[in-house]
């Protein structure tokens, strides 16, 4: 029961009188209920006080008994914090994206950190500046992460930052629901140096570049091989060697 702000139930009923603190009994929420709102109320509307306050409430409510009661509280905190029920869902089972086509592109060569820049700009839109000054974009290998990250970029250069409201605007269904469990996921960079952890993705999706195109490379030296083309090959081992040289890595 939520009384006016300086009352408790003694002075609410001299104030008001007890059929006033029987009305605001009537008028009371459940627990859970209760403090789905209170949590919410703590944190800010910002993506990052979404994330934070969503994963509060999951914690709790993955300990409730029952599967539907569990569903319902979903489906309040969704109508709360202004999201989709299914954007709980993908937070909550920390399976923020799965792609659908990998265009044959070897599965070693799908990693998380696509997603992880993603979730970083959302959640810190701060260091936004460094990872769109990367041009990342070509890099991306999963189309519909290409896209988000397109979009962020453009949303930046437009208005200076990213918000992930305007984002979801932009972006298809498929997409949006991305966005959404990736605002309301915790990244657990609160205490990490944002500027080294950006630095570090940037150098991933560069070494994996580098990667690939020594692995197209090594099969463009075998056709050339195959055919006994002589001139093409020697050109192929010389590009093929300088990538080499420029990364240690490989």
């Amino acid at each position: 029961m939520i009384l006016p702000e300086g009352h408790d139930p003694d002075t609410f009923v001299r104030a008001e009188g007890a059929g006033a603190l029987f009305g605001a009994l009537e008028d009371a929420t459940g627990l859970l209920n209760f403090y789905v709102d209170q949590t919410v109320a703590r944190h800010s509307d910002s993506p990052a006080g979404k994330s934070r306050a969503a994963q509060e409430v999951l914690a709790v409510i993955g300990r409730v008994e029952g599967r539907t009661r569990r569903y319902l509280l979903r489906q309040a905190l969704a109508q709360r914090l202004g999201v989709s029920e299914e954007s709980l869902v993908l937070a909550e089972r920390r399976r923020e994206f799965e792609p659908m086509e990998r265009g044959g592109v070897p599965e070693e060569t799908v990693t998380d950190f696509e997603i992880e820049v993603l979730r970083l700009v959302l959640l810190h839109p701060e260091i936004g500046a460094n990872i769109f000054a990367a041009d990342l974009g070509p890099h991306f290998i999963d189309p519909w992460a290409r896209a988000v990250y397109e979009s962020m970029a453009g949303q930046a250069r437009r208005f200076g930052r990213v918000d992930a409201d305007r984002l979801i605007e932009e972006l298809e269904s498929d997409q949006v629901d991305l966005v959404t469990g990736l605002a309301l996921s915790d990244d657990g960079l609160a205490d990490e140096d944002l500027g080294r952890v950006a630095a570090d993705y940037i150098k991933r999706f560069d070494v994996r570049s580098r990667r690939l195109k020594a692995r197209e490379l090594s099969r463009r030296i075998k056709d050339a091989q195959t055919a006994g083309d002589e001139a093409g090959l020697k050109n192929l081992l010389q590009e093929k060697n300088r990538l080499l040289k420029e990364n240690t890595l490989l």
